[in-house]
């Protein structure tokens, strides 16, 4: 894999996580002797963590799921248009289904949602 001279990661985020790792010394030791030690046991340990976020996300989306096919049904052809865009999101389903929910209605809409936030899924 090539590296990029310029980082793909937003610099607001990078710094955050460079401010994480000088706060965490012993963590960010830790992930270093692993990467070069056991490489596929840290991408393992990576892998784990992330998909434990997955799921976490997933159980509140089926908490809130009701609420959202409530709202959802408040805009008649709503739903068929999640479900159609969805076919193809196999992972995480509700989580899919909310986000799209919240991005179809915002651009129905003229003014922004109440207390919008992104989940950073990309699911």
């Amino acid at each position: 894999m090539e590296e990029s001279s310029t980082s793909p990661v937003h610099p607001e985020i990078e710094a955050a996580v460079l401010h994480y790792m000088k706060a965490n010394p012993k963590l960010t030791r830790y992930y270093w002797h692993m990467m070069r030690q056991n490489p596929e046991r840290a991408l393992q340990e990576i892998m784990c963590r992330k998909m434990s976020r997955m799921e976490e996300l997933e159980k509140l989306a089926d908490r809130l799921m009701p609420l959202v096919k409530e709202w959802v049904e408040q805009t008649p052809g709503l739903h068929k248009c999640i479900e159609h865009t969805l076919k193809t999101k196999v992972l995480f389903p509700s989580v899919a289904y909310i986000e799209e929910a919240v991005r179809m209605k915002e651009s129905m809409s003229p003014t922004p949602l109440p207390g919008r936030m992104e989940t950073g899924v990309g699911v």
